[in-house]
C-alpha cells in the first residue's frame, strides 16, 4: 500500500539498482554514476531547484527497507539536494565548488514529502508509467517543438505569431473538415514553426496573404478562402524544398513574396509596394478609362505620349520623325545599368536558393581526418531530393565520425556506451560546461529526445531502420542544427593537435 511521509533527505538512499546506471555499490559510487559524463545537468537540475523549489507536478517514491528509505523514483532530484546540502561528498572537485556556491544562495529543504512503498513490484506499475515513454498514450506523451511553442513562445516575437497564424489554419481546417490542411498544418507546426515564424513575422508578407495579427487574434483584410489559398501553397512550400535559408533576409522573403504571387496569379500588393505610389485613389488610373499615353495614342491628341498624325509636322520640333521614331523606341537614361543589376540579383536569388539545398552548407573541416572531409564533401555535393538515403547515411556519417575524433583527439572521457547520442552528449559538455551556449541549444535538448528529427534515434535509423525514409527537408534541417556544433569540435581537434 502507498503511503505518504515527510522524511529528512539524510535518511533517504540512493538506489544502487538505478536503470540509469549500472548497478553499484554505496552511496559514493551512485553520486559518482549520477554525475556520469553529464555533471552538468545535475547542477542544472540543482539550479533550477534554487531557483523554483522541487517540482509540485512529480512526486517522489520511496521503498521501506526496516528504517531506511531508498530512493526508486527522483534519484536525480534527491542527489542534487544531497550534493548542495553537503557538496564535500561531490567526487570532482570543480563542481564540488560549484554545487558549494550554488547552496549560499537560497536555504534549503532538510525534509521532504515523498510516497513510500513496501516493494518494488508496488511502485513498478508507476515507474514504467513514468519513463517507459508514451506506452500508447497511457505514459508520458512529450510535447512536440510546435506545443512546447505555444506554451513558451513570448507574445510578439515571429514564434507566437507563426503559432497564432497555425491556431487559425488548424481552426478553418476543424470546421471544414478539410483533413488534408489539418496534416499539413500539423507538419509545419511540428518540424518548421521557426521557418513558418520568419515569413509570419514579416509585415510584407502579412499583407500580401491578406491578415494581420493583434495579439494571438487573426485580423483578416481579404476573404477566409483567399487566405487559406495563399497559406495553403507556403506550407505546401515549407513541407517541400523552402528553407529558413531561403528566408533568412528581408530581400529573400520579398523575393520569395513575389514568386508565390506569380504562381497563384496574383498581384503583389503589400506595404512596401504601396509605399512606391501615393495613398490617394485619384493618384491611381482609373480601370475603367485609359492612361493618358493610351488615350494620346488612340485619339491622335497632344498627349506627351501621341505621336504626330501622317502629313503633319510640329514647327518648332527639331528632330526629324526619324530621329523621333528612334528615340521612342531607345531605352532611357540608366535602363541597361537596371537591367543589367536586375539580372544580377536574380543570378544571385538562384545561387543562394542552390546553396540552401546543400547539406552542411558552409560547413569545412580542416582538422579532422581526409575521409572524414571526404565524406562531407560528397554529402554537401549530393543531391538530397533525389538521393535521400545516400544522403542520410553521409549524414549520420559526417556527425559520427567528427566527434568520435574529438573525443578522442582532445582526451575526453568517452561515454560509457559507444553511442553516437552519448558522444554528442559528452562533447557538447566539454564545449559549453555551463549549458547556456544557445548555439547548441537545440541538440543539447533534442539529441537524446526519441522523437526528435535531430535526436540520436533518428540518425540511428537511418542506417538501421529499413522502414524509416528520410526526407530532402528532414536532412537539410538536421545538417543546418549541426553545423556550429561540428565547426566548434574541428576547432577543438585543431587546437589539442597543437
Amino acid at each position: 500500500m502507498v503511503t505518504e511521509e515527510d522524511l529528512p533527505i539524510s535518511s533517504l538512499l540512493l538506489d544502487n539498482k538505478n536503470p540509469r546506471h549500472r548497478e553499484v555499490a554505496g552511496q559514493e559510487e551512485a553520486i559518482r554514476a549520477l554525475l556520469g559524463h553529464q555533471p552538468i545537468k545535475l547542477y542544472n537540475l540543482a539550479v533550477h531547484i534554487i531557483d523554483n523549489g522541487l517540482s509540485p507536478i512529480d512526486g517522489l517514491v520511496a521503498l521501506r527497507q526496516g528504517s531506511e528509505y531508498v530512493v526508486l523514483e527522483g534519484n536525480r532530484r534527491v542527489a542534487a539536494l544531497k550534493l548542495l546540502l553537503k557538496p564535500a561528498i561531490c567526487p570532482i572537485p570543480r563542481y564540488r565548488n560549484l554545487f558549494a556556491e550554488l547552496a549560499k544562495k537560497a536555504s534549503l529543504p532538510t525534509v521532504i514529502r515523498i510516497k513510500v512503498v513496501d516493494d518494488r513490484v508496488e511502485a513498478k506499475p508507476w515507474l514504467e508509467l513514468r519513463h517507459g515513454g508514451e506506452l500508447d498514450g497511457a505514459g508520458t506523451v512529450r510535447w512536440s517543438t510546435g506545443q512546447r511553442t505555444r506554451a513558451f513562445a513570448t507574445p510578439g516575437t515571429q514564434e507566437y505569431k507563426a503559432v497564432a497564424t497555425l491556431d487559425w489554419v488548424f481552426e478553418k481546417a476543424e470546421s471544414g473538415a478539410n483533413e488534408a490542411l489539418y496534416q499539413l498544418a500539423e507538419n509545419i507546426f511540428d518540424n518548421k514553426i521557426t521557418t513558418f515564424g520568419r515569413l509570419v513575422g514579416d509585415p510584407s508578407f502579412r499583407s500580401y496573404c491578406g491578415f494581420d495579427l493583434i495579439g494571438h487574434d487573426m485580423h483578416l483584410t481579404d476573404s477566409d478562402s483567399a487566405v487559406l489559398v495563399r497559406l495553403n501553397q507556403v506550407l505546401l512550400d515549407l513541407a517541400g524544398d523552402l528553407t529558413v535559408s531561403d528566408l533568412k533576409s528581408k530581400e529573400q522573403r520579398k523575393e520569395y513574396i513575389r514568386r508565390l504571387a506569380e504562381r497563384l496569379g496574383e498581384s503583389i500588393d503589400t506595404p512596401a509596394a504601396k509605399d512606391t505610389t501615393s495613398s490617394s485613389d485619384n493618384s491611381k488610373p482609373s480601370t475603367d478609362q485609359p492612361s493618358t499615353k493610351d488615350a494620346g495614342e488612340q485619339t491622335g491628341g497632344s498627349g506627351s505620349s501621341a505621336k504626330p498624325s501622317a502629313g503633319t509636322t510640329d514647327p518648332t520640333e527639331k528632330e526629324t520623325q526619324e530621329d523621333a521614331d528612334n528615340n521612342d523606341s531607345a531605352a532611357p537614361p540608366g535602363a541597361e545599368e537596371e537591367s543589367a543589376k536586375q539580372k544580377s540579383d536574380e543570378k544571385k536569388t538562384e545561387r543562394e536558393r542552390a546553396r540552401s539545398k546543400k547539406l552542411f552548407y558552409g560547413l569545412r573541416l580542416k582538422n579532422c581526418g581526409p575521409r572524414t572531409r571526404d565524406i562531407l564533401l560528397e554529402a554537401q555535393k549530393l543531391d538530397a531530393d533525389t538521393f535521400r538515403n545516400s544522403a542520410a547515411a553521409l549524414t549520420r556519417m559526417v556527425i559520427e565520425f567528427v566527434v568520435t575524433q574529438a573525443i578522442t583527439d582532445c582526451g575526453w572521457t568517452p561515454p560509457p556506451r559507444d553511442e553516437l547520442r552519448q558522444k554528442v552528449q559528452a562533447c557538447i559538455t566539454y564545449l559549453d560546461p555551463s549549458g547556456k551556449d544557445k548555439r547548441y541549444k537545440d541538440i543539447r535538448n533534442q539529441v537524446g529526445a526519441p522523437d526528435s528529427i535531430i535526436g540520436g534515434s533518428t540518425l540511428n535509423a537511418f542506417l538501421h531502420n529499413p522502414n524509416y525514409f528520410p526526407t530532402a527537408v528532414e536532412l537539410r534541417s538536421i545538417a543546418d542544427k549541426y553545423v556550429d556544433f561540428l565547426k566548434e569540435l574541428d576547432a577543438a581537434i585543431g587546437q589539442a593537435k597543437t
